[in-house]
């Protein structure tokens, strides 16, 4: 029953009681992955770019950054769970953007997002209001300069 209990999610464990059962089992119970690979069954279009931008909170800070790289033609992903409010990409390179949307935003996402990018070999953004300034040497822009940039290599050239 227990182990029932597990599997339909009516139970929590332990991280050793987990390793334990899958000792005991001989199944792989941790599996390793990478949360930034796509899936074969994702397309990016501008359906579903309206959709996330339908699915963003707030109305007003976020949706602007949103359109803001969606106009420089950046594929763009919000996340709602990860401590990065978006990834953009744009041929190869990878951009975990922290969108700092208010006084009271939490700099530890910043450190976490920073550390995550370390580990997924990612870049990092912070976006910010005007005179934002960014903690932990994070290259940082204000809203301002994406409204000023014209192409998307205007953006890669903040990682170069």
């Amino acid at each position: 029953m227990t182990i029932y209990s597990y599997e339909r999610g009516r139970k929590r464990t332990t991280p050793g009681i987990a390793y334990r059962l899958e000792y005991v089992l001989g199944i792989p119970i941790v599996v390793p992955m990478n949360p930034l690979a796509p899936r074969p069954s994702e397309q990016y279009s501008a359906p579903k770019a309206k959709a996330i931008l339908r699915g963003l909170p707030g109305k007003g800070f976020l949706r602007l950054v949103f359109r803001l790289l969606e106009r420089l033609k950046l594929m763009i992903m919000a996340f709602f769970s990860a401590p990065f409010e978006m990834m953009v990409k744009h041929e190869d390179m990878k951009v975990a953007v922290n969108i700092v949307h208010g006084g009271d935003y939490d700099e530890g996402r910043i450190r976490a997002t920073r550390d995550f990018a370390e580990v997924m070999e990612l870049n990092q953004l912070v976006v910010g209001p005007e005179g934002y300034e960014c903690p932990h040497d994070v290259p940082s822009v204000c809203v301002k300069e994406l409204k000023n940039m014209r192409s998307p290599r205007d953006f890669t050239k903040l990682f170069t």
